[in-house]
């Protein structure tokens, strides 16, 4: 399987070769840290030497095939313990077919790396003093110092609007925070406000049921007792009934009494002669 075959083409900005050197890792395997392989480090490469600095097009920069190489060249280098000085010598020299080979081949050590950096014609030039000073630079020119400045210029400006983008990113999380914090605390609120108002109903709703019972009791209470004191005046009434009928009854048999002992107290009277 060719897991560079969808990048061959490729020319993209620094956040999109990030995301396709995140792909291309995640394909071969390796066990790379994939947050630390974003937009800045493509940029922290680029100032270190580690990545060829992007061609320019317009204000735009675009990074290609061979800067994808160098980056995961770079990652998967930086994984086994190598320096960056020593990455960017051999990313410098390498040429892209040389790279995209050693993706599949062992981590060259240090010492490979050096070796390999004096056996290139083109390194060992760019190493000497010698050829240095003879290829040095003429003076530039006030075009070329205009381009060169606006080229600056457009280096800061792409670094200022990331970090207004990332203010703006900051100022948006922040505001996200505090509508959530607010959420809260209006749900928090409205659970004490609603809590408060069934404590509120359930207490209300207690007294009025302790009042209906004892009214309940009181009635209750009042019932027995009418209900006693019209048993208790009947059981009167009755009593004394029953005491006049016994006096009237012991009246008779009294007189009774005394009709037999006056009846049997008197003569008999004569009997009549025939």
């Amino acid at each position: 399987m060719d897991v560079l075959y969808p990048h061959r083409k490729f020319s993209g900005s620094a956040i999109e070769l990030a995301e396709r050197a995140v792909d291309c890792i995640v394909n071969f395997g390796w066990s790379a840290d994939l947050d630390k392989t974003n937009e800045r480090l493509v940029r922290y490469y680029v100032a270190e030497g580690v990545i060829d600095r992007p061609e320019r097009q317009g204000r735009e920069v675009s990074y290609t095939l061979r800067h994808l190489l160098q980056l995961l060249t770079a990652r998967r280098m930086v994984e086994s313990g190598l320096a960056l000085s020593v990455i960017a010598r051999h990313n410098m020299i390498a040429p892209t077919q040389a790279l995209e080979d050693g993706l599949t081949e062992p981590i060259p050590t240090e010492a490979e790396i050096l070796v390999n950096s004096f056996k290139s014609p083109d390194a060992s030039r760019s190493f000497s003093p010698k050829f240095k000073a003879s290829q040095a630079p003429a003076p530039l020119s006030i075009p070329d110092v205009l381009h060169e400045l606006k080229r600056m210029q457009g280096d800061w400006m792409a670094e200022i609007g990331f970090v207004k983008k990332l203010r703006h990113d900051f100022e948006l999380l922040r505001e996200e925070m505090l509508m959530h914090r607010s959420v809260a605390e209006k749900a928090q609120q409205s659970f004490y406000q609603r809590f408060e108002k069934t404590a509120m109903t359930a207490s209300e709703h207690d007294a009025y049921f302790m009042r209906e019972i004892t009214q309940m009791i009181e009635k209750s209470q009042y019932g027995v007792s009418e209900l006693n004191h019209h048993l208790r005046h009947d059981l009167e009434a009755r009593l004394d009934d029953i005491q006049r009928r016994q006096m009237h009854l012991i009246e008779m048999v009294e007189s009774m009494r005394k009709d037999q002992l006056s009846q049997s107290s008197s003569p008999t009277p004569p009997q009549a002669q025939p």
